[in-house]
């Protein structure tokens, strides 16, 4: 019980003890630590104040650098804008250059094609003059080797007749010269009955020249193609004017071009202004056959400036120089049919002439070897008088 009680006034003595040591003995230390906490709290503070700025200024940084960064951008962006606006105006320049540089060479074309078309325009000028100049020394030939006739002075039938079909070849007697056209015109006043004659005008056989007229005699690759074997002169027929809706004509022929018909003569006939015009014109043949043909083709048939067109045969002896020509006149409604026109003439070269049952008759033979053969004819009594006309032949085949 006393040891209990000992020990307990000890453990109350140590706990007064330690009491009074924290009591007395703390107070000191505590006002020693005040002045080196607030020592900390400023260096806190001023860490954290350091800090902030230094947030700050890497957030000022940072946004300066983004801000440099979009301007730079900005500029890049301006630049290549401008560079695409530079390139644009560079295609765009370049464009215009190329559309300049293709008006300029499509004006030089042009102007060079102009040139060109001036250029053969003044050709064929030059050939056109060349062409009337040598067909005016032609004819000035042809005249001083057989003066033209005097066309305004008419005459009889067979006056007229002896100025075509002119056997102008001095190598080879009663030959009409290969070149240039020959044959006859023949123009008859209707009112008078007077008749003139002369050589063909013209440098082409189907193409007729009247009083400075051009007419196309089947000239077209139209006709040339069709084997006509007569047909009216029409408009188209006078390609430079002159054509008078009052005259009237018939031309023939055109044949089969592989069998060479009709390829080498012209012949028919042209009513105006009170005249008839009766006309054959060709290529005379240089040489001839030696044998006997029957030949075929067509003629004009007529009076008093009235024709019709006729059927024609003839047959020719080249060995005993005799040509046998039959003329079929055209039927009549209501008429008996007319007689046939039966006349013919003696071969003097590439020439033929003669009278023969009252019906005077010339021509010619035209084309190699006398392929064709034309003429004119006059009947002067019985059945058919007063009747005249051209005519035409070719189609020949052999006589045995």
């Amino acid at each position: 019980m006393k040891k209990l009680s000992l020990q307990a006034v000890l453990a109350v003595t140590c706990a007064i003890v330690l009491n009074a040591c924290s009591s007395g003995g703390g107070s000191a230390p505590a006002s020693l630590s005040t002045p080196q906490n607030n020592q900390n709290q400023a260096q806190n503070q001023k860490e954290e104040k350091e800090e902030a700025e230094r947030k700050k200024t890497e957030e000022q940084a940072k946004a300066e650098a983004e801000r440099k960064k979009a301007e730079e951008l900005a500029k890049q962006e301006a630049e290549r804008k401008k560079a695409e606006e530079l390139a644009k105006q560079e295609a765009e320049r370049k464009k215009a250059e190329e559309l300049a540089k293709q008006e300029a060479e499509r004006k030089k074309a042009e102007e060079l094609a102009k040139q060109e078309a001036e250029r053969k325009k003044a050709e064929e000028l030059a050939k056109q003059e060349a062409d009337r100049k040598k067909a005016e020394e032609d004819a000035k030939n042809q005249a001083n080797n057989n003066p033209k006739p005097q066309p305004e002075k008419g005459g009889s039938f067979a006056e007229a007749l002896a100025k075509g079909f002119v056997a102008n070849d001095s190598k080879k007697a009663g030959f009409m010269k290969g070149k240039p056209v020959n044959g006859i015109m023949l123009s008859i006043d209707n009112a008078s009955g007077a008749v003139t004659g002369q050589l063909p005008q013209t440098e082409s056989f189907d193409e007729l020249m009247l009083n400075g007229t051009k007419i196309l005699l089947l000239a077209s690759s139209t006709d040339k193609l069709k084997e006509i074997a007569m047909r009216p002169l029409a408009e188209r027929d006078f390609p430079n004017g002159g054509y008078k809706s009052e005259g009237k004509g018939w031309v023939g022929s055109t044949g089969d071009a592989r069998q060479g018909y009709f390829e080498n003569v012209r012949y028919g006939v042209y009513t105006v202004d009170g005249k008839s015009h009766l006309f054959v014109q060709g290529n005379p043949s240089t040489w001839l056959s030696r044998a006997k043909y029957s030949y075929s083709g067509d003629a004009v048939y007529g009076k008093d400036g009235v024709y019709n067109r006729a059927k024609t045969s003839a047959i020719v002896d080249f060995a005993n120089k005799t040509v046998d020509v039959t003329i079929t006149p055209p039927r009549v409604s209501g008429r008996a049919d007319p007689s046939p026109l039966q006349f013919g003439g003696i071969i003097d070269g590439n020439t033929f002439s003669g009278t023969k049952n009252n019906i005077e008759t010339k021509g010619g033979f035209f084309g190699p070897g006398g392929v064709d053969l034309g003429g004119v004819y006059n009947v002067k009594e019985g059945e058919h008088k007063g009747y005249n006309g051209a005519y035409g032949a070719s189609n020949r085949q052999i006589v045995k």
